[in-house]
């Protein structure tokens, strides 16, 4: 069975032997986010590519894309520092108002105004170095250097056009990898706007070249954390999807894997007899989750529980925040809660939906720390403390956010309601 069906098979020994034997391809986010890491992060991510250096490799659409997104990357870094200072400033205003906290000492206020002023300036100078690299870049002259004769040929445009028309069948049939990028095609008839929902296929396509060239196996360390790349079940990440295991099999004849990032320089640093702190690795996880946020404005959580099953509140208190939406065409007395200001209600709508966007991004921020945790701690099991208590604290805030989603609507049917109020009586 195991020859027919490779990708359900990996083993221990087979992921070893793997690392041992290949050539690490990386993606084009592993190149972006040495600019979001901070600098220790960064040091030792480049130290580790370094060490690797006679064995690693990239694909040219990996070294476009970076080269293209590079200043995006930057600004958007630039942004985060002016992001820090403002609200460290709103902080310092605060606290400057002494009618806000007269049981504080002045002596205890100087010291934390001190301390603030400080993590201003050196912010301050961070964002500096950072602007100066769209004209200065030395993260850029690393990986220049790291990857100096280690960069794929660019495919032909016969070659892309093969692989468009190939990704249009492969996508209808949900065949990985880069469906999940079918969202990026646009009117525009260019080469290039036409490649860009197949950047993942032609990187893909790009890596089996190589590995058929050298006759190796490939470990693809990547931080795209999309279903085209993994293997999910239940929230869980089991691996690389087997049909690229199986794909990478029959066109090459030899074994393929994935890393996330994380569990990429984790296992490097073991095998230098090093060990990157926690610290780091939390860091790697966290910039991942940030930018799969960004990039998916609309997070998926299970499906709302029914309100009912809520055991964080009471039935009592649910009930008197539960308003319903009065027949138009009813001519009964106004209720009290009617009389109450729109603008009042909708100052508490805006609340609410800020408190389900904090309470929807930490549990998907919990949800990827249970996908990641077989990769951080291969031989733990999801009946772990660590993994039980992380499901319950996921399982806790879905349930918030299911009795805050009833609250919002709630809101909404009773502003709904004085509208139609205040249309039909004006006075």
């Amino acid at each position: 069975m195991k020859d027919k069906f490779p990708g359900h098979f990996s083993t221990t020994s087979s992921k070893e032997q793997i690392w041992e034997n290949c050539i690490f391809v990386f993606d084009t986010n592993i190149l972006l986010n040495l600019y979001r890491y901070s600098d220790e992060t960064r040091t030792l991510f480049t130290k580790t590519l370094e060490g690797l250096r006679d064995r690693i490799w990239i694909p040219h659409r990996v070294a476009a894309e970076y080269l293209e997104n590079r200043l995006d990357v930057i600004y958007e870094q630039q942004e985060e520092y002016e992001k820090a200072i403002t609200e460290i400033n709103k902080l310092k205003g605060k606290l400057e108002n002494t009618r806000q906290h007269p049981f504080i000492s002045a002596d205890t206020m100087r010291i934390v105004g001190e301390s603030l002023n400080n993590a201003i300036s050196e912010l301050n100078k961070n964002k500096e170095t950072h602007s100066n690299r769209i004209n200065s870049d030395e993260i850029k002259d690393i990986i220049s250097e790291i990857f100096d004769g280690r960069v794929g040929d660019k495919p032909s445009n016969e070659t892309l056009e093969t692989i468009i028309s190939e990704g249009t069948d492969r996508y209808k049939q949900k065949i990985p990898p880069g469906y999940s990028d079918i969202k990026k095609q646009s009117a525009e008839d260019s080469l290039t706007a036409r490649c860009r929902p197949y950047g993942d296929l032609i990187i893909w396509k790009s890596l089996l070249d190589k590995a058929k060239q050298a006759n190796s196996p490939v470990i693809f360390v990547t931080d795209d954390g999309k279903e085209d790349w993994w293997l999910r079940f239940k929230g869980k990440t089991l691996g690389p999807r087997p049909e690229l295991i199986e794909e990478f099999s029959k066109e090459i004849g030899q074994e393929f894997y994935m890393y996330l990032p994380e569990r990429f320089l984790s296992l490097a640093s073991e095998k230098a007899q090093e060990k990157p702190s926690k610290e780091v690795l939390d860091e790697i996880r966290d910039i991942r989750i940030k930018e799969q946020d960004n990039s998916s404005p609309h997070p998926s959580l299970p499906e709302p529980r029914n309100p009912k099953r809520i055991k964080f509140f009471s039935a009592p208190y649910r009930s008197t925040k539960t308003y319903k939406v009065p027949d138009p065409n009813e001519t009964s007395k106004v209720s009290s809660w009617e009389q109450e200001s729109i603008s009042t209600i909708e100052r508490t709508l805006m609340t609410v939906e800020a408190r389900i966007s904090q309470l929807v991004g930490q549990a998907e921020h919990l949800r990827q720390m249970m996908a990641d945790y077989p990769h951080q701690n291969p031989e733990a099991t999801n009946e772990s403390d660590d993994y039980l208590s992380m499901e319950a604290e996921y399982v806790e805030h879905v349930e918030k956010i299911d009795f805050y989603q009833s609250m919002q609507e709630d809101l909404r049917d009773k502003l709904r309601a004085l509208y139609i109020k205040r249309r039909d009586d004006p006075f």
